[in-house]
């Protein structure tokens, strides 16, 4: 490869690099990300950092390293959440099994809906359906008592008669 060539390259590559690192944020662009993740709305932050709604908007469509800064902080946030709900669970369980030893109906109903039984039609179609197999079983049963009974019989019968 002659030298114009891998000078060229080189220059294609940094240029490639440069493009995908992202500039540091302005301290307005930071205080904007804090403001956005408290709940701010675009013209409440503008007004803050002393800019327009626009260039807010602006920020988070266009701007790369603005909308990283913003994705990285409300992915923090939300594993930060995860986290501290992960750790009342065993509060929650232990409060719902308090209400369920009282006979509590809505805490009942409650984690019937989060096991997935929360349509009363659903439920009552649960209930007709083990029903009906109930009942299909008890007749299989019936059957096969009754077809036994019969081949009992038969044999009995056949014994009988060879012996006379």
């Amino acid at each position: 490869m002659d030298e114009p060539t891998a000078v060229m390259i080189a220059e294609v590559i940094k240029n490639a690099q440069d493009s995908i690192e992202p500039e540091p944020l302005s301290i307005e662009q930071e205080r904007a990300v804090l403001l956005l993740m408290t709940g701010a709305t675009d013209a409440v932050v503008a007004e803050q950092v002393g800019v327009s709604r626009m260039t807010v908007n602006r920020w988070k469509n266009l701007n790369p390293a603005f909308r990283l800064a913003l994705e990285s902080a409300r992915r923090q946030a939300f594993e930060r959440m995860r986290d501290r709900l992960r750790g009342l669970a065993e509060k929650a369980v232990a409060v719902i099994e308090g209400h369920l030893a009282e006979n509590s109906l809505p805490a009942a109903i409650a984690v019937l809906k989060g096991c997935g039984f929360s349509d009363p039609n659903l439920i009552r179609q649960e209930m007709e359906d083990r029903e009906r197999f109930l009942v299909r079983a008890e007749q299989a049963a019936f059957v096969r008592a009754f077809r036994r009974e019969i081949k009992d019989y038969a044999a009995e019968t056949l014994e009988r008669d060879a012996e006379d």
